[in-house]
């Protein structure tokens, strides 16, 4: 996939941001913090996945004083063909998402169009963050390959909700409606298993992957595996269904004196080891920086295998983070990626030392969401 152009109105610090200029290779966003760099990245993420990648509400993303704001890209996929989408969120209201398909989309019918890998600062939040950070991860990268996972994640959070809310009913006083409680709880008990099963198969087909790339960034030889651990049911169950059924009997008590689910797919979580020691208590900060890299390059492989379309590749301000030789080979692999990339940084200099020669790119300066592009 390639970004011809972006259209900014009303957001965040951007007035008004045309972008037409775009290298299909690297295009380097310039700026001290605060300027308007990271909004560009959310502009086509919020075009991506419906949203921003920094887990925001919608409403802050409206410059302030202003109403609404629009996001917009023009792109082309890998058999060139076009592609536009339109973002307009009203302060109140709900997003408005119109595309080459449909004036009137839905947020999950637009996931995965656009495929999408964001590396940002916040490496830790993956590899030492909490079980939900973990969790939203295998969601964004399941829900972009499979339009299947991304409907059923979004049911299953309605059918949770209802749960827990008949839980509460029950726990302060209110009655309980039996009836409908086995009925909800039997939907929930099916599709947690599909998506539990989803998970597991996608962790054992995604860790050669991010194997590979561990071992090209670190120059190491050290033993990445995932640890999976399931709520509810054993782990590698070949019938999660039946088990997470006599589970939830087994708790019926508890469940009502809680008000709330207190097993299934919300409450999973992802170990990863590294040479068998749990990598949140054990590893360096270059050990954690690595993985995560290692992660998302193993992300753009495993959608790019799957949905037979290239990826972009954003990368927000990481490069402050990690040393000269790290930052080579994180570029070495965005040659090989041969992808469009978009990178925001505070200093073009050490960009520019390590991007390799034959990758074409091009630098704008943006300094209160005004941007210009420079000569590089």
């Amino acid at each position: 996939m390639i970004v011809d152009s972006i259209l900014l109105n009303s957001f965040r610090n951007h007035s008004q941001t045309r972008l037409r200029a775009l290298n299909t290779d690297v295009n380097v966003f310039v700026g001290n913090n605060g300027a308007g760099k990271t909004s560009i990245l959310e502009a086509i993420s919020l075009c991506s996945l419906s949203r921003s990648f920094l887990e925001v509400p919608d409403a802050s993303l409206i410059q302030q004083g202003k109403q609404s704001f629009s996001s917009s890209l023009q792109c082309s996929t890998d058999i060139k063909t076009p592609y536009t989408v339109s973002i307009t969120y009203e302060s109140g209201s709900r997003k408005k998402i119109s595309n080459s398909y449909s004036d009137s989309v839905l947020p999950k019918d637009l996931i995965g169009i656009i495929p999408l890998v964001i590396i940002s600062p916040d490496y830790k939040v993956l590899t030492a963050g909490s079980p939900s950070n973990k969790r939203q991860f295998l969601d964004t990268i399941l829900s972009q390959s499979s339009k299947s996972y991304a409907a059923a994640t979004l049911k299953f959070k309605r059918i949770l909700k209802h749960r827990n809310a008949l839980l509460q009913q029950a726990r302060e006083g209110a009655g309980f409606q039996k009836d409908i409680f086995d009925i909800v709880t039997e939907d929930f008990i099916r599709l947690s298993s599909n998506i539990c099963s989803a998970r597991q198969l996608f962790l054992k087909r995604f860790l050669p992957f991010v194997q590979k790339y561990y071992s090209t960034i670190s120059n190491k030889e050290e033993e990445i595996e995932f640890n999976f651990i399931p709520s509810g049911y054993t782990n590698n169950s070949d019938s999660i269904e039946n088990e997470l059924r006599d589970s939830f009997n087994s708790i019926n008590k508890q469940e009502l004196i809680r008000g709330l689910t207190l097993l299934g797919p919300q409450k999973e979580d992802v170990d990863f080891l590294l040479n068998n020691r749990n990598v949140r208590d054990s590893a360096s900060q270059g050990q954690h920086k690595t993985l995560y890299s290692s992660i998302k390059f193993a992300e753009f492989l495993y959608l790019e295998t799957l949905l037979q379309e290239k990826p972009l590749l954003l990368f927000d301000d990481i490069f402050a983070e990690i040393d000269d030789k790290r930052s080579f080979n994180i570029f070495s692999l965005v040659n090989e990626c041969n992808c469009q990339t978009f990178v925001t940084s505070t200093d073009s200099t050490r960009i520019r030392q390590s991007i390799e020669s034959n990758v074409s790119w091009s630098s704008f300066s943006v300094l209160n969401g005004e941007v210009q592009q420079i000569n590089v």
